[in-house]
């Protein structure tokens, strides 16, 4: 850059600016101002040269040039089409729940002895390493998938539960239902065939604990309302658990339950909740 005190024409101290200032000569002639005026560096005859537009055929330009003059471009397809990832946590359900889905579908048609936690992680598709780290071994796994398949039974009992506005005749609705819901093929096989081997007692203890406390406020509610016999709700609450796992068992034990012997066990179950209805008169 050239300094104004320095160069060629500068008027002396007190002469205006526009004396000061030596015109910029022009070039017009120059085929490379495409009719444009071309200006020069002060005091000489050197041209300023000018940076080409970029185009596909020029050269790049200097780095220290291109980073200021061309903007950079944006992969937007790129930037359009790739989701950002999820939270860990929202991560860390997606595999958890995914794990337990198709854990359920191996253990209701192969049986947990015969269910691979490598082939059942490929399936999934995580590493075994992540396997054990949301479930502790295969046992625990199963577990979670006992837990859930109880969880949606209670889902469908809560619906029938709740379409009847007499608590005594519900309840006794949604243990006539259990009766279909739990004996499904693609429960049955995990609830009470592979369950009380793989997890003993607690397999049981799992099933009974399902709305057991809302059973007993109900009860209790009804006992006072004399709708049902004054005796320990919790005691009436084994009591009809105890009466429904048994008519379960009693069915499992034919590979086929016909319409008769299904028939038999809502009568016997039927009998139960009889015995501790007070008559109404």
């Amino acid at each position: 850059m050239v300094s104004p005190t320095a160069a060629k024409g500068t008027a002396p101290r007190g002469a205006s600016i526009s004396e000061s200032v030596t015109p910029i000569s022009v070039d017009a002639a120059s085929p490379m101002t495409m009719g444009r005026a071309k200006p020069t560096i002060p005091g000489t005859c050197r041209q300023i040269a000018t940076i080409p537009a970029c185009c596909d055929t020029c050269p790049p330009l200097p780095f220290h040039i291109r980073s200021v003059c061309e903007t950079p471009k944006l992969d937007t397809d790129q930037m359009s089409t790739k989701a950002p990832p999820l939270p860990r946590a929202e991560a860390a359900e997606q595999t958890h729940s995914r794990l337990i889905a198709t854990a359920r579908q191996a253990f209701a048609t192969q049986g947990f002895a015969q269910v691979s936690l490598d082939a059942l992680a490929a399936e999934a598709g995580v590493t075994r390493g992540a396997l054990h780290h949301h479930f502790t071994n295969k046992a625990g796994l199963f577990e979670a998938v006992l837990r859930a398949v109880d969880a949606e039974i209670m889902v469908e009992l809560d619906l029938i539960y709740d379409a009847e506005p007499d608590r005594w005749v519900a309840l006794r609705a949604c243990f006539h239902a259990y009766l279909s819901l739990a004996l499904r093929p693609d429960r049955c096989r995990i609830l009470f065939r592979d369950a009380p081997s793989v997890l003993g007692p607690r397999a049981m203890e799992i099933l009974l604990a399902s709305g057991y406390a809302e059973m007993v406020a109900d009860l209790s509610a009804l006992i006072a309302a004399g709708r049902v016999r004054a005796l320990h709700p919790d005691a009436v609450a084994y009591g009809l658990n105890g009466a429904v796992m048994a008519q379960v068992l009693w069915l499992m034990e034919s590979h086929e339950v016909d319409q008769t012997r299904r028939a038999a066990a809502h009568a016997a179950l039927d009998a139960v909740f009889d015995g501790f209805s007070v008559p109404r008169g």
